[in-house]
Formats: C-alpha cells, sequence, structure tokens
C-alpha cells in the first residue's frame, strides 16, 4: 500500500513540475478561453462579448498583448448594425489569421487596413473584424449569413488559407472528447496532449476532387448570399486548400465574377510569430497591400453618398 502511495505521489509531483515547467517556453493561449464552442451553431465557433484576456502566445511564449473582444462578440470598435450613410462600410471574414493572435488592439491587419483605406479615399470607412480562430469554410460561410451580413457591409472580404477545408473544430471537439478540449484549455500539458490525441483522430484528407467541389460550392455561397444582400465581395488568401494552387484559386473565383487577391511577394516572413501568424509589420505590410488593391478593384464607389444620416438593415 505503501509503494502504491509512494508511487501516485511521485506521478502527481512530477505532472505538477512538468507542468510549471512548460509554463516557462509556452504561452497560455489565453484566446482558448474566450470563444465559444456550441455544437448546435452552423458557424461552430464564436467569441465571448466583452471579454478580455491577457495573450502571452498559442505555443512558443511572446511578449503579453490585450485581446479584446467588443460588447456585439467581435474584435475591434464596436459597432451596431445601425450606421451613418455615407459612410463606407467593408466586413472582414476569416480564421485566426484576421482575428490576429499575438498583435495588440488596433494592430491586426483588419484595423489596419481601415486608416489605410481612409487615408487613400475621400469618405469615411469601417472595417469590422468578424475573424474567429479555428473557423474553416462552412463555417466562414454560415458566419457570414447569421453574424455578419447583418450588419449590412458594402463589401465583404473573405480571407482564406490552408487549413480551410479541414474539419471544424466542433468535429474535431466530438471525436477528441470533452474532457480532452478541457485540459487543452487550461493546461499546459493538456493542450500539448490534445494536439497528440487530435493528430490521431483527424479523418484523411479530401481528395483533390473533392476539395475542389467543396471549394466551389462555398463561393457559390458567398456569393449568392453577398449578392442578395447588396454587398460586393472579395476573396483574399495567404496560402490556399487546394493542391492546384493560387491559379485554381484565381480561376475559379474569376467564373464567379469574384475579385481575387493574392498574397503579396514576401508575406510570408512576416508569418512565423505566434504559431504563424502575422507579426506587426507583416499586418501593416498585408493592410496597406489590401487597401491598394481593393481601391482598384472599385470599393471606394460602392455604398450610398449621404452622409450624416443613419441607416440600419
Amino acid at each position: 500500500m505503501r509503494r502504491a502511495e509512494f508511487t501516485f505521489v511521485a506521478l502527481v509531483t512530477a505532472l505538477v513540475l512538468a507542468e510549471l515547467a512548460l509554463q516557462i517556453p509556452l504561452g497560455n493561449n489565453a484566446l482558448g478561453k474566450i470563444f465559444i464552442v456550441d455544437l448546435a451553431d452552423p458557424a461552430c465557433v464564436r467569441m465571448w462579448p466583452g471579454a478580455s484576456v491577457l495573450h502571452t502566445g498559442i505555443f512558443e511564449r511572446i511578449e503579453p498583448v490585450r485581446q479584446t473582444i467588443n460588447k456585439y462578440g467581435y474584435r475591434g470598435p464596436a459597432r451596431a448594425t445601425e450606421r451613418n450613410r455615407g459612410t463606407l462600410r467593408l466586413a472582414v471574414a476569416g480564421d485566426s489569421h484576421s482575428f490576429g493572435p499575438g498583435l495588440a488592439e488596433g494592430r491586426t491587419y483588419p484595423d489596419l487596413l481601415e486608416a489605410e483605406l481612409n487615408k487613400r479615399l475621400n469618405r469615411k470607412v469601417e472595417v469590422l473584424n468578424f475573424g474567429v480562430p479555428t473557423m474553416n469554410l462552412d463555417n466562414i460561410a454560415a458566419a457570414l449569413d447569421l453574424r455578419i451580413l447583418p450588419y449590412h457591409p458594402d463589401a465583404v472580404l473573405v480571407q482564406i488559407c490552408e487549413n480551410d477545408l479541414e474539419v471544424s473544430f466542433c468535429e474535431l471537439f466530438g471525436r477528441v472528447g470533452r474532457p480532452w478540449v478541457f485540459l487543452a484549455r487550461h493546461s499546459y500539458l493538456g493542450r500539448l496532449a490534445f494536439v497528440g490525441v487530435a493528430m490521431h483522430r483527424l479523418p484523411p484528407p479530401p481528395s483533390p476532387e473533392e476539395a475542389r467541389a467543396h471549394f466551389d460550392s462555398f463561393l457559390d455561397h458567398i456569393r449568392a448570399s453577398t449578392r442578395e444582400a447588396g454587398a460586393a465581395v472579395y476573396l483574399a488568401s495567404l496560402r490556399v486548400p487546394l493542391e492546384c494552387g493560387r491559379s485554381c484559386v484565381a480561376e475559379a473565383a474569376g467564373r464567379r465574377e469574384i475579385p481575387y487577391l493574392p498574397p503579396p511577394r514576401g508575406i510570408f516572413q512576416h508569418m512565423e510569430y505566434d504559431a504563424h501568424h502575422f507579426d506587426p509589420e507583416g499586418a501593416a505590410l498585408y493592410a496597406a497591400y489590401l487597401a491598394d488593391r481593393l481601391v482598384a478593384e472599385g470599393f471606394g464607389d460602392l455604398g450610398p453618398e449621404i452622409t450624416g444620416e443613419s441607416v440600419a438593415p
């Protein structure tokens, strides 16, 4: 009995020491504590309205940055669905690259894009950041209908990246199990264990043909939804989710008359920060690039011309 007790105490001590040791190289992944996983929600994940955490990195430790969600449930200035006529409103839909983990308030690329567009256009521009970590294409499409278009944007910028055809976090949640998710949110050791279990239980990736069909369906959806809402839509990418590359993405978007904004040259050297996301310089470069491309695509010509009045959906 004493031997069993000694073994138990030694094991617990080792786990506690390992947990404490991991806090030195690893960040606290505070983002995991401010988004809601809802298995009944087609968009799967959303942010906690009014939440605020001090984030020190998803895996590798970074300088602490404040991550705040406004009262409406998205990152950035709190803007209601009602807005002033004459103000151009651009909504950004995407995953963690748009949300901006590791970037301080006001330093994400949607924040900086707003400033860049206001410099280039002779009218007021608002950019609303609806990026949510872990979203895939199906989640983005659902969020577009449920949470983004009700804000009555003049245009939507849909940002995609290479893992957006993977299973949603809700499906992963079901495959891995609630206890592992709880441990990942509250323990450094649990986070590493969750990654190992998730990698083991992920389904095989779709075939190139299945991926292309899924992507085409996604483009059809966002084009139909934005057209019905009277909004323009632009597609931007970093690395793409199709094996055939950016040329396939450009061709598919072109067939649907969706302007495609490929990544600017040199941007990937600025994406080695906080689990392969933008560093501050990369966010600024990307915002300036997107502003130039959006202006060239006619974004400044959208929307009403009357100023000083409010418009609601």
